[in-house]
Order: C-alpha cells, then structure tokens, then sequence
C-alpha cells in the first residue's frame, strides 16, 4: 500500500510516500509539485522492511506535526482520500 505524507506551511510543502516492495524499503521525497529523489533500501525481510517503514512514518509524522500539519493521501483507494492528522 502507497500512502502520500504531505508537509504544508505557508510556502513549504514537502511530500514522502514510503512503501515496500519484496525486501527492499523505497522512499520518494521531495517538494511538493516535483518528482523529487527516490531513496532505496534493502532487508534480510519482507517483515523487516514493513517494520522500518511504520517507524519512518512515525517519525515523519513526530517530525512534521509539531510544525505544522500532516495530509495523508492513500492511493490504494479508487478514488484519493484525504486525513489530516
């Protein structure tokens, strides 16, 4: 499952969407409206790799909600569905 992290306040709008795919830990982030960069990262496990994403999801929500506010977007829906956290 693909979820979209959004970071906007006043003119700063970053984005993450973290997601795993087989044993690997796949990271796109960047400013909001660019393609930004794409980080990967490879586990000995599936579970491994799904348990250091729900940890980087906390931290970017730790990271970014005392800042602003956060604006999950989850693309494994028909349609996006917008929460703010």
């Amino acid at each position: 499952m693909k979820e979209r992290y959004e970071y906007i306040n006043g003119k700063t709008a970053k984005f993450w969407i973290p997601w795993v795919h087989k044993n690997k830990l796949i990271v796109q982030h960047g400013r909001k409206y660019t393609e930004g960069r794409m980080i990967f990262k490879k586990f000995s496990s599936h579970d491994e790799a799904v348990r250091e994403r729900s940890k980087l999801i906390l931290k970017i929500i730790e990271k970014i909600h005392r800042k602003g506010f956060v604006i999950v977007l989850r693309s494994d829906c028909p349609k996006l569905k917008k929460e703010v956290l």
